[in-house]
């Protein structure tokens, strides 16, 4: 095991597998990392004799990880479907405080002014994006059209143009990885919610920004690296954005002299979307599947390696 793992988490694993002994450095048969911190995972592929199965609590995979488990032919598996109920929420929480302009109001109720504000900002009626189709992305598209938005879900294990099947009812509209600039036209709000691929590092630019509605809303509560962060301090300054809202950064953590620390309409928290005791119990209950069908054989829902996810 890679990481703290709390104590009843353990005993929950141990029982579930009583034949196998834990350790919590050195070489293992199946790896479990409880961090997010991608070193220890790559420094454990680099050094040993690689394990039968890593399973990474993270959705996203390091490059470095991909290629190491590709190479040595280790199954590796993700967080994928632990997290997504918790970041939604949290993604919901930062646009409603950004519309709604929650931190000069905290910043008034700290200075003890009473001030009534410029006219809020309300999301029923707004068209959102969602960038990413997977656990995190369909809470998020799910959580949107409960405040009456029109959804668009941009999907990157598609190709071309798309109906919502009936796996994806959250999405009004459903876009293939060919159809970015349709899906950025006109965007009121835009999530990111898709993993760090090679595909998407970098994709939101100076050129994507300019594609979506004046005065759209930015919230990034996946991974820094897919924003272009200069840009998007540019399309704020210039008016063109009406705000953002960012869990992750790039680098993190955000250093002191980043604009981005005091940039009005931007929100910033630090990559803690998911830090829930519910998110621990559900990443246990995943992990404890797993352990369940590794030992009978069954396939493991194993990253693609070609994808990245």
């Amino acid at each position: 095991m890679l990481g703290p793992l709390p104590g009843p988490h353990r005993e929950r694993i141990a029982a579930a597998w009583p034949e196998a002994g834990i350790t919590d450095s050195g070489y293992g048969d199946v790896v479990l990392s409880w961090t997010y911190d991608p070193q220890p995972v790559v420094d454990l592929l680099s050094a040993a004799t690689p394990p039968r199965w890593v399973q990474l609590r993270s959705v996203g995979v390091d490059e470095r990880i991909l290629a190491l488990t590709a190479a040595a032919g280790t199954t590796l598996t993700t967080g994928r479907g632990a997290h997504g109920v918790a970041v939604a929420e949290h993604a919901v929480t930062l646009l409603l405080a950004v519309l709604r302009g929650l931190p000069d109001l905290i910043g008034q109720q700290r200075d003890r002014v009473w001030l009534v504000p410029p006219t809020l900002r309300e999301l029923a009626g707004r068209t959102v994006g969602v960038i990413g189709a997977g656990d995190v992305g369909g809470h998020v598209a799910a959580l949107m059209r409960a405040f009456g938005t029109w959804v668009r879900v941009l999907r990157y294990r598609a190709q071309g143009r798309l109906t919502a099947p009936p796996a994806l009812p959250w999405a009004d509209e459903l876009y293939g990885p060919d159809e970015r600039d349709a899906f950025l036209a006109g965007l009121q709000v835009l999530v990111v919610a898709a993993p760090l691929t090679p595909a998407t590092r970098g994709m939101l630019g100076e050129r994507e920004f300019a594609l979506v509605a004046p005065g759209c809303v930015v919230i990034n509560v996946a991974r820094g690296p897919i924003i272009d962060h200069p840009a998007l301090v540019s399309a704020l300054r210039s008016g063109h954005l009406g705000g953002a809202a960012l869990d992750v950064t790039d680098p993190e953590p955000l250093p002191p002299h980043s604009p981005l620390w005091s940039e009005p309409g931007v929100l910033l928290t630090p990559h803690c979307a998911d830090h829930t005791q519910a998110t621990d119990t559900r990443f246990v209950d995943l992990y404890l599947d797993r352990v369940r069908r590794f030992r009978s054989g069954q396939p493991l829902d194993a990253v693609d390696p070609v994808v990245g996810y």
